[in-house]
């Protein structure tokens, strides 16, 4: 008498059920982790829960992209002082907003008078934090998220591959 591992049914049925089971996998993944050189999203969410909370996010990224923006904020606002416009950035791609960081005396965190341009307003030790956030994000490929700063603020600020929180 054949056991049930040797009958053909039953390794057809395990087989097109794993199979199923990679497809279903494969298409729940980020994006951004499987198709390298797409660019990193930025985008605002107004209104996201009952207490009136927004956010601004950048997402659908891989380390690499995650690195070239680490290295930008410590180039331009840690090294030379000066503003970040994410827009003019060629690897981040604007969707519903523009996005400035900027070096500030106390932390204000995200702000706009529009809900189109917004300001990142910071001091030094903040983005140095920041930097330290992303770090994780630069060493391997991820699908958690992070807030970039703890600021009491109506607007967060959210770095996530998958674009989720």
């Amino acid at each position: 008498m054949a056991s049930l591992w040797d009958t053909r049914g039953y390794k057809y049925l395990c087989y097109f059920y794993f199979k199923k089971l990679i497809t279903s996998l494969q298409q729940r993944r980020p994006q951004s982790l499987f198709e390298p050189n797409k660019t990193m999203k930025l985008d605002y969410l107004h209104n996201i829960n009952t207490y009136g909370e927004n956010i601004v996010r950048l997402y659908e990224f891989d380390k690499g992209q995650a690195t070239k923006f680490r290295d930008a904020i410590q180039q331009a606002i840690l090294i030379q002082h000066t503003a970040l416009d994410l827009t003019t950035m060629d690897f981040i791609e604007s969707r519903n907003c523009h996005l400035t960081l900027r070096i500030a005396d106390e932390d204000m965190g995200m702000t706009s008078e529009d809900g189109d341009a917004f300001f990142c307003d910071l001091t030094p030790a903040s983005y140095e934090q920041m930097v330290k956030l992303l770090e994780p994000f630069c060493k391997k490929e991820s699908v958690t998220y992070q807030w970039l700063y703890d600021v009491d603020n109506i607007t967060d600020f959210l770095f996530s591959p998958a674009g989720t929180w």
